[in-house]
């Protein structure tokens, strides 16, 4: 669902994928689409969906919300995922009065994306969004719990309904609202 190589690339490692697993008993993926997926490639009959979780012991500590209103994102942005619709609904909010610089931060955790940066900018957001870069796997269960939502992209792939990070679970574990925004309805989020 987010392959970044070419179609040539894809087509070998399609071929190498089918050799390696053709004497395997059984398959396990993450979802239930991805289980037709393999069942369809491979032609197996056992193909089995065991879904990610969290560690609940990462978010034992008690930890108090941001004193802004804080939405956050912990993560990689993909390209088949829409960064927009919240930015610019972030905008609207600002222009009619309902945000105010103080009291309001979206962060991003992770690498930065261009297209956010520039719909940031073109936007005027500076002020509103702030990018705090890679942080360590053991730092991210409290950034996520001092948050009041946790933002995730669907995937904006109609064929890719079936598809969600791991991250849903880590969100899960933080035990804060969840938004999420894009996809096409009846995705896997």
């Amino acid at each position: 669902h987010n392959y970044p190589f070419s179609p040539l690339r894809k087509f070998i490692e399609k071929k190498l994928e089918k050799k390696v697993l053709q004497n395997a008993n059984a398959l396990t993926t993450v979802s239930d689409g991805f289980v037709d997926k393999l069942k369809n490639l491979h032609q197996k009959e056992f193909v089995y969906s065991v879904k990610n979780a969290f560690d609940p012991d990462y978010y034992k500590e008690i930890i108090s919300l941001a004193s802004k209103f804080t939405i956050t994102y912990t993560g990689q942005i993909y390209k088949q995922q829409d960064p927009c619709k919240i930015l610019t609904a972030i905008s609207e909010l600002i222009e009619e009065n309902e945000i105010v610089k103080d009291d309001f931060e979206l962060r991003f955790y992770g690498t930065q994306n261009p297209r956010v940066n520039q719909l940031v900018e073109t936007l005027q957001l500076e002020r509103f969004v702030k990018y705090y870069g890679t942080v360590g796997h053991k730092e991210m269960p409290k950034i996520q719990m001092e948050s009041h939502i946790l933002l995730i992209f669907n995937w904006e792939d109609k064929r890719e309904k079936n598809c969600y990070p791991l991250k849903v679970f880590e969100y899960l574990g933080a035990k804060r609202n969840i938004m999420a925004t894009g996809g096409h309805g009846k995705d896997a989020i």
